[in-house]
């Protein structure tokens, strides 16, 4: 979406300013709602290879959609706070959080976009089970995520956020290297996980 506020030149030139029409960008989804006839008409042909219309994205689309236009800062903070109560009451059952020495870290700090971190010391922490207890505080809130990472220094296991788990809603992106564990982790399996899709190209006019 282009801010109402911008000081492009393009901006001012063409006034393309509608929040309506947007690229929508998740790890695992590209929604294409820009109105092609409200752009220059050098980028009416844009392609974005591997995005889907608001259509047919279908539900979570739409979700998504909805959920960035009623952006606030209120409401990042509020919805962080009450994730994060739920998320601290599913993990201390099994174990300590602490930041140095614990069995994770459930990492307290608000980051610009709505994703929670938690870090596990421990790798009893990547049971499914676990894995799915939090995935399910994550229910009605389809625009958040839980980044999984891993950080054992004294096995030499270190996975950093995005590398490890992403927990949504509605699936879980498995890109943990299963060679960087102990044996008897490698064979984790998280019911309905998929492996993360490699990124999609921006095709301008005349690339394709």
């Amino acid at each position: 979406m282009v801010n109402r506020e911008s000081d492009s030149e393009d901006v001012q030139k063409y006034g393309y300013e509608w929040p309506e029409s947007q690229i929508v960008i998740r790890d695992d989804l590209i929604i294409d709602c820009l109105v092609r006839e409200r752009l220059p008409r050098e980028f009416r042909d844009l392609v974005i290879a591997g995005s889907l219309s608001s259509k047919e994205a279908g539900a979570r689309g739409l979700a998504a959609i909805e959920d960035m236009r009623a952006h606030t800062e209120e409401r990042l903070a509020k919805e962080w706070n009450d994730l994060y109560q739920r998320l601290n009451a599913v993990l201390q059952p099994y174990g300590e959080d602490a930041i140095d020495g614990g069995d994770y870290f459930l990492i307290d700090q608000i980051f610009a976009s709505y994703v929670h971190q938690v870090e596990m010391h421990k790798l009893h922490m990547l049971r499914p089970e676990i894995i799915k207890a939090l995935q399910g505080v994550l229910v009605g809130h389809p625009d958040w995520e839980i980044e999984i990472s891993v950080s054992v220094p004294e096995e030499e296991i270190i996975i950093d956020p995005g590398e490890g788990l992403t927990l949504h809603d509605d699936e879980i992106i498995d890109a943990l290297d299963r060679k960087l564990l102990p044996k008897e982790y490698q064979d984790l399996v998280y019911e309905g996980s998929r492996p993360p899709k490699k990124p999609s190209d921006v095709l301008l006019p005349g690339e394709r």
